[in-house]
């Protein structure tokens, strides 16, 4: 009589016994999956700071370079304002060169006029002498005459020369102030090309910035 119920009652401590321990097993496999998730967490949140960090050390960066950049661009506007002055002063020296050059021209023409008005006294002369020559009493002053149509004669081909040695001189003087004239505008003028290249690039990678 007591061995029936004792049998009843193992039986059923064995069957509430299995549906525990599936639980007992549940548990700890769901402890084990907290403990990941939680390591995982943790992961995440170091690997966080560190983006956190190296974002905040991105920005400090590019707000230096952001500072040199603009400095570097107040740098080459001030570099274009000082090679435009230099053009216009180039310009200026250009003109100054121009009316230099206006005014040798002029004294070269005063200088042919004069080299004409002496060949025309010259021929003067000469017709003089030969009235001189037909007369037999002023023979001596005809030699006269004849001596001082040399030293004029002699004269204007001095001043005839002089006037071709100016005038080869100005010729040359124009053109070594034209060629030198031309390659310090074309000099300025590549190097202002390339100042506005540079800004215009700088200004594009600030702008990106």
């Amino acid at each position: 009589r007591k061995t029936a119920p004792m049998q009843r009652k193992t039986a059923w401590m064995q069957r509430k016994t299995a549906p525990m321990q599936r639980k007992t097993a549940w548990m700890q496999k769901k402890m084990a999956w907290m403990q990941r998730k939680t390591v995982s967490k943790q992961r995440k949140m170091a690997w966080m700071q560190m983006k956190m960090a190296w974002m905040q050390r991105k920005t400090a960066w590019m707000q230096r370079k952001t500072v040199s950049m603009q400095r570097k661009t107040v740098s080459m506007q001030r570099k274009m304002v000082s090679m435009q002055r230099k053009t216009v002063s180039m310009q200026r020296k250009t003109a100054i060169m121009q009316r230099k050059a206006a005014s040798m021209q002029r004294k070269a023409a005063i200088m042919q006029r004069k080299a004409a008005s002496m060949q025309r006294k010259a021929a003067i002369m000469q017709r003089k002498t030969a009235s001189m020559q037909r007369r037999a009493e002023m023979q001596r002053k005809t030699a006269w005459m004849q001596r001082r149509r040399a030293v004029m004669q002699r004269k204007t081909a001095v001043m005839q020369r002089e006037v071709a040695l100016m005038q080869r001189k100005m010729m040359m003087k124009r053109a070594i102030m034209q060629k030198k004239t031309q390659r310090k505008t074309a000099l300025t003028q590549r190097k202002t090309s390339l100042t506005q290249r540079k800004t215009s690039l700088t200004q594009r990678k600030t702008a990106l910035m």
